[in-house]
């Protein structure tokens, strides 16, 4: 049972491995990310909570094939979830400078009366408003806050430039997604980021430890016990 569940999430963890071990910033789409996400806690939701919403007369009729049931019923929740985030993209595995670098230079290209405002990137020509975010902001914020209890006002710029690479997230507030500036702006924004590279190479150790073990386990257990996991599935789904 568990290699079931375990599986779709070391593919999961072997893509966040492979993100952060490229030399190159990686650039997804709201829409994506999500689905990456989704398709890693397939396993886990399919053999927990899922089994929920299915309803008894499907069991009744359709025995172990409701499998498909509920394929076809997670596929539709998940389409839904990944329209609603296609409002934003995600820059990973970047440096912060580098990138907002890049991101000031692309609307510069497509629009001279760019500006960034306080997080907000504004393309008014274009009519994009983007609020900017990522870890680096969030790190700030965090820093903040402490000086803040603390009554200090030194040592924050020092703490957070210790941290100046992680990701970076534009969120469009004010448009719809299917505007076509938008669609302008992210493909011209995923082909400026393919042409940078970061400072560092960074081997994810923990990210490519936990999908080497939960691979390894999952697959060890389909090929050396296939039958006794045939007989689980047909057990639990009929």
């Amino acid at each position: 049972m568990f290699s079931f569940v375990l599986l779709p999430l070391g593919l999961y963890f072997a893509m966040l491995t492979f993100v952060c071990c490229r030399r190159c910033p990686t650039f997804f789409s709201g829409g994506f990310d999500v689905a990456i996400l989704l398709l890693g806690i397939f396993g886990v939701v399919s053999f927990g909570p899922g089994k929920l919403f299915i309803p008894i007369f499907v069991y009744s009729w359709w025995g172990v094939w409701a499998v498909w049931y509920w394929i076809l019923l997670y596929y539709l929740a998940a389409y839904c979830i990944c329209e609603a985030c296609r409002n934003y993209v995600i820059i990973y595995n970047c440096d912060f400078d580098r990138v907002m670098e890049c991101i000031a230079e692309v609307a510069n290209r497509l629009d001279r009366r760019s500006y960034i405002e306080e997080r907000v990137l504004h393309l008014p020509v274009f009519g994009l408003h983007c609020v900017i975010g990522g870890s680096y902001y969030e790190l700030m914020d965090k820093l903040k806050e402490k000086l803040r209890l603390r009554n200090k006002s030194t040592e924050m710029t020092t703490e957070s430039d210790k941290h100046r690479s992680g990701y970076i997230s534009l969120k469009l507030t004010g448009t719809k997604v299917n505007d076509p500036a938008w669609e302008l702006f992210q493909r011209e924004l995923y082909e400026a980021c393919c042409n940078l590279q970061t400072d560092r190479y960074r081997l994810p150790i923990l990210y490519g430890f936990i999908a080497g073990l939960i691979l390894v386990y999952s697959f060890a257990n389909i090929t050396t016990d296939l039958q006794t996991l045939k007989n689980v599935f047909i057990d639990y789904w009929s």
